[in-house]
């Protein structure tokens, strides 16, 4: 652990892993509607596959899951805050690291972010040279 905090330019700093607590990481990642976390069945890039539900490893090589980490147990970042308002989301996708298929993908942001409805407005005006009124321009759509 102490190498892991000498060495890291990010990853202790934005997990609130050093000694001295980074109250703002807290607040902004708590604030969050929903928390979404994906894990790759497949995963064999990320070790263990259970750190992208932010799962630790202990001494003897045994993945310890989050709750029972300090890292939520003391809410270092928020995700005991998170968790218990019902916005902490764990999910696993088939796949290989970062192979999320088109159809889970869609699946993933049409639960979590969509139907979203676009409506954009441009006025009409004039070209640079001032010569030709341009029409207005509405656009619509949903994904």
């Amino acid at each position: 652990m102490e190498l892991y905090l000498q060495h890291s330019n990010f990853l202790a700093d934005v997990n609130n892993e050093r000694e001295v607590k980074n109250e703002t990481y807290k607040e902004n990642l708590s604030s969050l509607e929903k928390f979404v976390m994906l894990m790759f069945e497949e995963d064999g890039v990320v070790h263990p596959k259970e750190s992208a539900w932010f799962a630790g490893v202990d001494a003897d090589g045994v993945v310890v899951g989050l709750r029972d980490r300090q890292i939520y147990k003391e809410d270092w970042i928020g995700l005991r805050e998170l968790d218990e308002k019902g916005a902490l989301v764990f999910r696993t996708v088939p796949g290989r690291h970062m192979e999320i298929g088109e159809e889970v993908f869609e699946e993933v942001v049409r639960e979590f972010l969509g139907p979203v409805e676009v409506e954009v407005e441009v006025e009409g005006g004039r070209d640079a040279d001032g010569s030709v009124e341009r029409p207005g321009l509405v656009v619509q759509g949903a994904f």
